[in-house]
């Protein structure tokens, strides 16, 4: 691949995402159904922002299955030079309008979820912060939605035209998109910062508050990704790749940013819907599996220990009783694991006495 995603990379890495988003929001929504905790806001951004990431990874698809998206320029497959320049302008116009209104749906359905969990009507800064930085994402979303429209002015057909067409009638695009990875950098890296504090003050075990950061920490993959297009870009636009192909063909040059943009997109959904699924793992903790492990073993020593106590008396003749124990296990809510254990005891005249009791672990 060298420093460019090729054509059946793109392809295979826009269906996996676009696949795992919609398992991500159909088990969030399942979750919320399921637990009764109601459908707010941060649930119905998420639907237009996974419709966004599907469209994303179709044209994507196609530019690919088109053998333009990935592929150098020169592909004796087309007639002329322009055509498969042509194609990747569409892809690259269409790509980067519907991705821009996905990440202002994702970005506003990460800070709602944020309010839905942290704000609790006492914390006026992060209220005020979250009001903020929506209104931020909204303008920013709206901004540069119609600068990409309107880059080539009222010839819009230009964006996807020949590179006279380019020339002619659009501004350098450049200074537009260096700025949009930039902010858009910017933004994760707020939101990614932002919980942190308030999980930190949280009333709970260092452990559970340690399990939580890393729930929220996985965020970091989607400023990860952000971070490399920015690097890549700006690594285009200087001498970094001065000596490699992608300098001398500005097919590849688009193939990254349109790489990186697919990696943001699908990530995003991914990583905001990874908090709804801890409801499934809250109660597995590492103090819970060590007590219940600790707990079998010492059922077992104690079961073994009555056993081995009533065998011997039987043998010696000493006692006019013998005993047996019986523990029956039982899973109790919490991760809990609960012993009844039942122990007969068979006097020398023939009658049974029953003593139950039990333990929990």
């Amino acid at each position: 691949m060298g420093f460019y995603a090729d054509g059946p990379a793109i392809f295979g890495m826009s269906m996996s995402l676009s696949i795992l988003s919609i398992f991500a929001v159909a088990g969030r929504l399942f979750i919320r159904k399921t637990y009764g905790q109601g459908f707010g806001a941060d649930d119905w951004l998420m639907l237009p922002a996974l419709l966004c990431t599907i469209g994303v990874a179709i044209t994507l698809m196609i530019g690919a299955e088109d053998h333009a998206v990935g592929y150098p320029a020169g592909n004796p497959e087309y007639p002329t030079v322009d055509q498969p320049f042509i194609i990747v302008q569409q892809v690259f116009f269409a790509v980067f309008q519907i991705n821009v209104l996905g990440l202002v749906f994702a970005k506003l359905s990460i800070l709602f979820f944020y309010r839905r969990i942290f704000n609790t009507g006492h914390n006026k800064a992060f209220n005020y912060t979250t009001i903020v930085l929506a209104i931020f994402v909204i303008l920013w979303g709206i901004a540069f939605f119609f600068v990409g429209l309107l880059s080539c002015g009222t010839h819009v057909s230009a964006n996807w035209g020949t590179y006279d067409d380019i020339v002619t009638y659009c501004v350098s695009g450049t200074n537009i998109d260096m700025t949009y990875v930039v902010t858009d950098t910017f933004a994760d890296l707020v939101l990614f910062i932002l919980p942190i504090p308030l999980i930190v003050r949280l009333k709970m075990s260092v452990a559970r508050r340690l399990a939580v950061l890393l729930i929220f920490g996985i965020g970091a993959l989607t400023l990860i990704s952000s971070l490399f297009r920015v690097i890549f870009f700006v690594s285009i636009y200087t001498d970094v790749f001065s000596q490699t192909v992608i300098s001398q063909d500005p097919i590849l040059e688009y193939t990254i940013f349109l790489y990186w943009t697919m990696l943001e997109s699908g990530l995003a959904i991914i990583v905001a819907c990874l908090p709804t699924f801890q409801v499934w793992f809250r109660k597995v903790t590492v103090d819970t599996v060590m007590k219940n492990v600790r707990g079998i073993f010492s059922v077992q020593s104690f079961s073994r220990s009555s056993r081995a106590s009533a065998q011997e008396k039987s043998r010696e003749g000493n006692s006019s009783e013998a005993s047996l124990q019986r523990s029956s296990f039982e899973m109790l809510p919490g991760g809990e694991i609960g012993v009844k254990s039942e122990i007969t005891v068979v006097s020398s005249n023939g009658h049974d006495i029953h003593d139950n009791h039990g333990m929990r672990y």
